[in-house]
Formats: structure tokens, sequence, C-alpha cells
């Protein structure tokens, strides 16, 4: 009875009969020294998958194809970043864990990227604009244009959406759509600033792209205009 996948196979030693010289050009004989490297390769292999590599699932092959239709983490943050105003474009994303860098290649139809942004939005004097833009590389797939949100005091800010890969080409297409949450301290407090696409977009995806969130602001150029706390981008594998 096999002992994977509850373990590893621990072979039995195995020796040549005395005065047998191994040689590889009979092909008629048994060699120990076949069988040890049958047993070697065995051994890599459970080695390689690990013991119960099936988990919950019924079989391996089960496994792995609920994987690849499922969602999973790539990048969260581990630090707190401040962003002040800048008429240059700079990244809002704070440092973290995993890689905001999508490799060649890993669009394909279906598979989507899920981004969370949740902060606050802190400004005493209000800039006389100010635009966020999500990106891959240098391709825009979202942009809120120039917006006033008016003076805010550590209120809750939010920025989320999805990116989905729609074609099976090397260039995409690719929808994006999403939204900001930035709450002003003028009554009703609440400002939505949709983050909305009518049409495709399409670009190489077949080199590497990386995610970010830039913000380009006109005004003060010393206060803080947001601050992020916690940052995630999951990706959803789909169908391929």
């Amino acid at each position: 009875m096999a002992d994977f996948p509850g373990s590893i196979f621990d072979p039995r030693t195995k020796a040549e009969r005395p005065g047998t010289i191994y040689d590889a050009s009979k092909t008629t004989i048994g060699y120990a020294q076949d069988v040890q490297e049958l047993d070697a390769e065995v051994v890599a292999i459970e080695t390689e998958l690990g013991t119960d590599p099936a988990g919950d699932d019924a079989t391996v092959k089960a496994r792995l194809e609920r994987l690849e239709n499922s969602k999973y983490t790539l990048f969260t943050n581990k630090s707190v970043k401040a962003t002040a105003y800048s008429l240059t474009e700079v990244s809002i994303l704070p440092a973290g864990v995993g890689s905001l860098d999508i490799p060649a290649g890993w669009f394909v139809e279906g598979r989507t990227l899920f981004f969370r942004l949740m902060g606050y939005h802190n400004i005493a004097t209000p800039p006389e604009w100010e635009q966020f833009k999500v990106k891959l590389d240098a391709n825009v797939l979202l942009d809120s244009g120039t917006f006033n949100n008016g003076a805010t005091t550590n209120k809750y800010f939010e920025l989320y959406g999805q990116i989905m890969c729609r074609g099976v080409d090397d260039n995409g297409p690719f929808w994006a759509q999403g939204l900001i949450h930035a709450p002003t301290n003028a009554a009703p407090q609440t400002h939505l600033i949709p983050l909305l696409n009518t049409s495709q977009a399409s670009f190489d995806k077949t080199v590497e792209l990386t995610f970010d969130i830039t913000l380009k602001t006109r005004g003060n150029p010393v206060a803080t205009v947001v601050t992020i706390t916690n940052f995630t981008l999951e990706a959803l594998m789909g169908q391929n």
C-alpha cells in the first residue's frame, strides 16, 4: 500500500548481487541501481508536492483547477504614506509586501485586478485642484480628472476599482472602472468621484506591467493631501 500522500516514500535499501557489474546496454537485465534511481525520482516528486497536496479537494488536479480560478493577494502595505501637494505626478502607494509588477503575459481573458486604498484626507487650505490616476506602467486605466474636494479635516478617503482583461490578443483589451469616496467638511459631506470609462483600453500585455496610483495637485506646496493607511492589490485568475 502506498505511503503517499500521507507521508513521503522511504524506499528500502537495495544492492546488486555480489560480483554484478552494472551495464546500461544490457536492456534485459534488471539492476538494483535502476530501481534506486526510480526510487530517487519518486521521492523527489513527492517531496516537491508535499504531503496531502490535494488538501480538501478530491484530487490534486481539482485543487489546481480551483486555484486557477481563485482570488489571491498580490500586494498589501506594511507602512503608512502621506502625500503632499505636487504639480508633478507622484505615487501615493505605501511600501508593503508582495509585488506590484504584473508578469508579462499574465493577463488573459477574464483575469482581473482588484485594488482598494483607504486612509484620510486632510486639507486645511484646499488646492485649486487634485487629480488621481490608476496606471499600469504609462497606461492610464482610470483618471479622476481635476476636481476641487474642498477643505477636509481627517475625513475618510477611499479609492477602489477593478481592471479586467476582456480579450485574447496581445493588446487586451481592458475594461476598468472605479470610484473615489472623499467626504468634505461641508454638508452633506459625501463626495463621490466616479472613475468612469465608457470604452475599453488597449495596450501591450506581453510585457511586465507595474501597477500604480498617482496624485497630481495644484495649490499649497507644503501641506499633506492624503494619507494612505490601507492598501491591497488582489487578483481574480478567471478562466483561461
